[in-house]
């Protein structure tokens, strides 16, 4: 990308994936290099990556990998082909999916008319946000966000073609990806769009190839169908989690569990926080909280800070914080707190360990 900036950035990523794999093995006794990055869902993973998807339908009872979408394991098995093994092939996809990542925020900032050095500034305290270690883990979180950056800087350009295809690949990676594709077209949404016929057809022509969402599910879909009899064996298989529809307010301080009130609280604020910054723009704020608050249906908050973690147009708000003194305030209080989620997961504490 020709900047000290971007090399600095991905130097300080670099650098974050190694203290993670240090503190892990000093931590955690007996624990490998890769130990630490492996865990919970990733085995699920594992699991996908060298065996497939089961070849029965899901009952509903035993939990299954079908609630996991298809493109971040199907990742990983092709990095395997090369001969390594799950987890270096997993810790590689890792480091050059979190090196695309950069390298498109920058594209995509610089185009928005953002300093390289504001770029940097929010890109190290994007992955210092509290539970933003998921992005480092064996998990989809950063293959989602290369197809979520690459996505809205396709809408910026208005390269139809790659808006279907991206949008295609995001529901492939996560199911929050037909949410954010039914929203996305509200961040571009002005109020010239609803009463000028020009502005509405360019805003139409910007945003139909989202629609290549149903893409992505109808190929999973089908697969599913050929493979186990069952078109909607991921939506099927969620009852065996838990998970089912419900209320968004139903998630909060269930169970009476510390961990959870916690994990309430952070919400509620981080919801406030949201509804205070966007305020003064209904569509952009109908965006957020209906991605925000979507994936409390499911009753569970456990993986709410992940959902929230891969919302970007929220976490751009930051550049308002990035000079002078307010910036290193800002890193250092956010720093302590991903410190503190990070030694939950560290001692694979229930909860904030999901």
């Amino acid at each position: 990308m020709g900047s000290v900036h971007f090399r600095n950035t991905v130097l300080f990523s670099l650098l974050l994936k190694l203290l993670y794999a240090l503190s892990g093995m000093l931590w955690v006794e007996g624990s490998g290099f890769f130990d630490v990055f492996f865990r919970n869902d990733g085995a699920w993973y594992r699991i996908i990556a060298e065996q497939g998807y089961p070849t029965t339908a899901p009952d509903g009872l035993t939990q299954t990998p079908f609630p996991f979408f298809p493109l971040y394991p199907a990742s990983i098995g092709l990095l395997m082909q090369t001969g390594l093994a799950f987890l270096p092939a997993t810790f590689l996809l890792s480091c050059l999916t979190n090196i695309a990542w950069i390298a498109l925020t920058f594209s995509l900032l610089r185009r928005r008319s953002w300093q390289d050095s504001e770029i940097f500034r929010f890109l190290a305290c994007y992955q210092l946000l509290p539970f933003h270690h998921f992005h480092h883990m064996f998990y989809s979180e950063q293959l989602l966000m290369v197809i979520m950056t690459a996505l809205l800087l396709a809408l910026d350009l208005q390269k139809g073609l790659w808006v279907f295809i991206l949008t295609a690949l995001l529901v492939l990676s996560r199911p929050i990806g037909l949410v954010y594709a039914a929203t996305l077209p509200l961040l571009y949404l002005t109020p010239a769009t609803l009463v000028h016929r020009n502005a509405l057809l360019n805003w139409l022509k910007r945003c139909l190839p989202l629609l290549g969402a149903f893409a992505g599910l109808a190929i999973w879909m089908f697969y599913l169908y050929v493979h186990c009899d069952d078109a909607l064996a991921f939506s099927h298989a969620q009852s065996a989690w838990d998970r089912g529809f419900r209320w968004p307010w139903m998630a909060f301080f269930n169970h009476g569990d510390p961990a959870i009130s916690i994990l309430s609280v952070y919400t509620i604020l981080l919801l406030t926080l949201v509804i205070w910054i966007f305020r003064r723009n209904a569509a952009v704020l109908l965006f957020h909280f209906i991605n925000l608050l979507f994936p409390l249906s499911t009753g569970q908050i456990t993986s709410w800070p992940r959902y929230a973690s891969v919302n970007l147009p929220a976490w751009l708000e930051l550049r308002n914080h990035l000079q002078g003194r307010r910036f290193f305030v800002l890193l250092a209080v956010i720093a302590l707190l991903h410190a503190a989620a990070w030694m939950a997961w560290l001692d694979n504490m229930p909860v904030w360990s999901y």
